[in-house]
C-alpha cells in the first residue's frame, strides 16, 4: 500500500511517502481501502514523540481518521462484508497502525 508514514521521531523531514506491506486482518479486525483521511494535531504530536505520543515500534502511518470501502475482513466479523463503506477514526492500539492499516470500522449510513 502506498503511505504517509514515519519510521522514527523527529521534525517534517522525517515524513515519507512509499510503500508499505499490504495488511492483513487478525481475527476481529477488517481492512479498509483508504478514500479520505484526515492528518491532525494527533499526528504531529506523535511525529515528534512528545508527551505521550512516543510511538514503540516503526514504521507508523499516520492519519487518524478515514472513510473507504471494507476490502477484508478478519475471523469473527460478521457485521463488515466487503464493499462495505466505512468511516471511523483508525485503532491505535497496536503501535504500528494508522489509518490505511487495521480498523475496527463502524459502516457508514446512507442518506438516501
Amino acid at each position: 500500500m502506498k503511505a504517509v508514514f514515519i519510521d522514527r521521531h523527529g521534525g517534517p523531514e522525517v515524513l515519507k511517502y512509499g510503500e508499505l506491506p499490504d495488511p492483513v486482518p487478525n481475527p476481529g479486525e477488517i481492512v479498509a481501502d483508504v478514500h479520505a483521511a484526515s492528518v491532525n494535531a494527533a499526528d504531529w504530536k506523535v511525529r515528534t514523540g512528545g508527551s505521550l505520543y512516543v510511538q514503540a515500534r516503526f514504521p507508523h502511518v499516520l492519519g487518524r481518521d478515514f472513510s473507504g470501502v471494507v476490502s477484508a475482513v478478519g475471523e469473527r466479523v460478521a457485521e463488515f462484508r466487503p464493499g462495505d463503506a466505512v468511516s471511523r477514526r483508525a485503532d491505535e492500539r497496536c503501535g504500528a497502525c494508522g489509518v490505511s492499516t487495521k480498523y475496527s470500522g463502524q459502516k457508514r449510513q446512507s442518506s438516501t
